[in-house]
């Protein structure tokens, strides 16, 4: 947490897992961290972070859970990304956060947090839960909550 200006000290005193949701095909999340979702073109020089109402974010949306199950699994996911549907609840707040503040290498990287329903396997639901919905989840970005 913090960077190099502002670091931040503190201290864990108890880790506690929280019960398991019951998992169903059709489940409604509050994102609790920023959702990232981004598409770069191969004549693009950096990527483009969509919202949620762009049309391209479900396909992408659905795509990433994919390709994390062809991930984790080693074997093709036969989900048909028009099969599932994804639908925004709430009006989503943009949020940039800088990664490698104050270095060269500083970037902003921007994803979303809002409500919204998604319909597709128990198991991609289970996996994106776990995981992180979205992309940059090593980041903390994706997390979720079950509404």
């Amino acid at each position: 947490m913090g960077d190099r200006l502002s670091q931040v000290p503190f201290r864990v005193v108890a880790v506690e897992a929280m019960p398991e949701p019951e998992f169903r095909v059709t489940m409604t999340f509050t994102a609790i961290s920023p959702l990232l979702i981004s598409f770069k073109k191969p004549e693009d020089r950096y990527a483009r972070y969509l919202s949620p109402p762009d049309p391209e974010y479900s396909t992408l949306f659905f795509r990433n859970l994919k390709e994390k199950q062809i991930a984790f699994t080693g074997k093709p996911c036969d989900f048909d990304e028009k099969a599932g549907n994804f639908k925004q609840l709430s009006e989503p707040r943009k949020k940039g956060i800088l990664i490698k503040a104050d270095t060269p290498m500083q970037s902003k990287l921007i994803g979303y947090q809002y409500d919204f329903k998604l319909t597709a396997p128990v198991e991609l639901i289970r996996l994106g839960y776990y995981t992180g919905f979205g992309e940059k989840n090593s980041m903390g970005f994706g997390c979720v909550e079950v509404k």
